[in-house]
């Protein structure tokens, strides 16, 4: 019998806990991310005003504004749907993950996949996450947003159930899936590569610093891959544009190319802690199990 740790249950178990770790850390970060990706732009948002001028907020004025309307635990608004997205999502990515990068290394079992290979299994693993994580997704945004009155995620899908069908649980599927495709590949495959190029090369050993280091590679990876089509997704998600083509045409006449790199800021400021606590926690706890095993 395989050990708990290279089950593909047990690689879920052990990926989801990392996740819920991560995202209770990094949650206010990527409201902040989401208010900014769906701000339009100042001079659209005032045109019909002829006195005001507004200005965009940055991270820490976006921040602030949250904190003086809605307090401080007003950063972690969604963070229920943030649980159960982490549970689906990061839980599904890491154990179909490591079940692919074996497919794909048989027959050559003395040495890693090649990085196109791992890539290819992070797309893979990070289009099958966000298809079963979409609906955990489309409440947590719509919570961030504060434009939707749900009380915690069971509320959300039941009054977007209700309200909009079942189908709009999967509103925004197509964006969100091709980000997840692009956000794995550098959480993963990216991370994958880093660290055993760093353990191969003796820079690092094994273990806390090797992951660290690798993590923060892969964060800054997953976030230049996939902030554009973070923007079009969230706004997608929140109800702003129901078509993602037809967003991205809208987004490009009215507000112009750089409107699809809102939100990078917060989004590489959540996106590296978060790859970071994912990944080293997931390691830390896959290196516990294992010494548990081990010691049996």
């Amino acid at each position: 019998m395989a050990p708990f740790e290279q089950t593909l249950f047990g690689q879920y178990m052990l990926g989801s806990a990392a996740g819920l770790v991560a995202v209770s850390c990094t949650h206010p970060m990527d409201l902040v991310k989401v208010r900014m990706q769906l701000a339009k732009k100042a001079a659209a948002a005032t045109a019909s005003s002829a006195t005001t001028t507004a200005r965009p907020l940055g991270v820490l004025g976006t921040a602030a504004q949250v904190v003086r309307t809605k307090g401080v635990f007003g950063l972690y608004n969604g963070l229920t749907a943030a649980y159960t997205r982490q549970v689906l999502y990061t839980g599904t990515r890491i154990a179909v993950y490591d079940a692919l990068k074996g497919l794909l290394s048989s027959g050559d079992k003395q040495s890693s996949p090649s990085m196109a290979k791992k890539a290819i299994a992070a797309a893979v693993c990070g289009s099958v996450g966000a298809a079963v994580a979409c609906p955990a997704d489309v409440v947590m945004v719509r919570m961030q947003s504060n434009a939707y009155p749900y009380k915690n995620i069971a509320d959300g899908l039941v009054q977007l159930t209700r309200t909009e069908g079942v189908a709009r649980l999967w509103s925004g599927a197509t964006p969100t899936m091709l980000r997840a495709s692009l956000v794995a590949i550098g959480q993963l495959a990216v991370y994958d590569q880093t660290r055993d190029a760093l353990i191969h090369a003796g820079y690092l050993k094994a273990g806390p610093a090797a992951y660290f280091v690798a993590s923060m590679v892969a964060g800054f990876a997953a976030t230049a891959f996939s902030n554009p089509v973070d923007v079009v997704k969230t706004r997608v998600m929140n109800g702003s544009s129901p078509d993602p083509v037809a967003c991205v045409r809208d987004m490009m006449r009215n507000e112009g190319p750089m409107a699809f790199w809102k939100g990078f800021v917060p989004n590489w400021a959540r996106q590296g802690p978060q790859t970071m606590i994912t990944m080293v926690a997931y390691n830390i706890l896959l290196d516990f199990v294992k010494g548990r095993s081990s010691a049996k």
